[in-house]
């Protein structure tokens, strides 16, 4: 007869011999050292909560320390199989190569950021998203397209948001501290929200504004805010807000002040496809009066490496990608050919052949500086 105590003992048992297993078959798919002993100090923490679980206790403290550990035990079994189904999905060669382009975003913004890339990747049906466990950032099921990359820049900056330290103390975090800072104009959600967009914007110019426009909002719901996120109306205007406030800051700094007013530009060629997408005939909102201007800062003197620069061969690039001769400069970078495949489709938005093409040209560039 087993007895009333000795069942939660089993329940403990069970749960951590799947996180075992769970962290087995993560090895088994990764040959990246790092994400395996994440894996398993994360499980040696969770271990070490349920050790909580003492005969000593009575059967109802025991259980609430079980069904609180349970909650995190189930996030990591949730993201350790997003992991694993991404790496399987990238090993049999299904994502056509779109992972890696992936991995060459990644690398690109943090090492322009000058973070370490702590960020792993997985799959799921739904949409991008980011989970600090791990620092996993989801991909959508099946592959995203060359035009959908940009939200990964989004979700990277939650990640940046976390890790990025002010030298020389670096105990500090320029944006974790912003948002500590504002919260008195928005929630705390929110704010996360607000500043990884910022960044995105911040590292690829109008192309993570664009792909939100085109690829991720419903134009009959741009008011609607969440409780975790705000209405997309005050995120892409924010957006385009941050461009301008770079132009202005720039403008102060003489060696960059002839160059400055190409952000502005940029932020007219948001507003200009929201205005046409949205019919929103009033573009403005206090939110991005108020924040942009201290994201823009911050972003400016923390990251100072991330910040993107259009440069003159977008055209040559552009050209590239639709399959001309076009020779490109060494220099390019993602965030490059990002704009460059942006620029594209924008002019020619019926062109469904020419956009594979296109597509497949990007990715290869974006694939460890890939020939097209």
């Amino acid at each position: 007869m087993i007895r009333p105590e000795n069942v939660i003992r089993e329940w403990v048992s069970n749960e951590v011999a799947g996180l075992r297993r769970a962290a087995t078959m993560v090895g088994e798919v990764t040959g990246d050292a790092a994400t395996r002993r994440r894996f398993e100090r994360m499980i040696a923490d969770t271990a070490e909560q349920l050790s909580a679980i003492s005969p000593a206790l009575d059967l109802d403290t025991n259980w609430a320390t079980l069904a609180e550990a349970r909650e995190k035990i189930d996030q990591l079994k949730t993201e350790a199989l997003c992991y694993i189904q991404g790496m399987l999905y990238r090993t049999h060669r299904l994502d056509q190569g779109s992972g890696q382009a992936v991995d060459a975003l990644i690398g690109y913004l943090t090492s322009a950021a000058q973070v370490p890339n702590g960020l792993v990747t997985g799959i799921a049906v739904g949409p991008e998203s980011f989970t600090s466990t791990i620092n996993l950032i989801r991909l959508p099921f099946p592959e995203s397209s060359v035009w959908e990359l940009p939200t990964v820049a989004h979700e990277a900056g939650h990640y940046v948001t976390r890790v990025l330290t002010r030298p020389p103390h670096d105990d500090r975090h320029p944006l974790m501290e912003l948002i500590g800072d504002r919260k008195a104009d928005a929630s705390e959600p929110h704010l996360h929200e607000f500043v990884a967009d910022a960044f995105a914007t911040y590292t690829l110019g109008p192309s993570y504004p664009l792909t939100a426009m085109v690829l991720r909002i419903d134009p009959t719901e741009v008011n609607r805010p969440s409780p975790t996120h705000p209405a997309w109306r005050d995120r892409v205007l924010t957006m385009a807000q941050v461009l301008r406030e770079l132009t202005l800051l720039l403008r102060t700094r003489t060696t960059e002040a002839r160059s400055a007013g190409v952000y502005a530009a940029l932020a007219e060629v948001v507003v200009r496809q929201w205005k046409r997408l949205t019919g929103d005939t009033d573009p403005e909102v206090e939110i991005a009066y108020v924040l942009a201007p201290h994201l823009a800062a911050c972003l400016i003197d923390h990251a100072p490496h991330a910040r993107y620069h259009p440069g003159p061969h977008l055209a040559a690039l552009e050209g590239r990608l639709a399959g001309d001769d076009w020779t490109v400069p060494e220099s390019i970078t993602p965030a490059h050919v990002l704009h460059a495949a942006w620029m594209w489709r924008l002019r020619h938005p019926d062109d469904l052949k020419g956009r594979e093409a296109v597509h497949r040209r990007a990715r290869a560039l974006l694939t460890q500086g890939g020939t097209p």
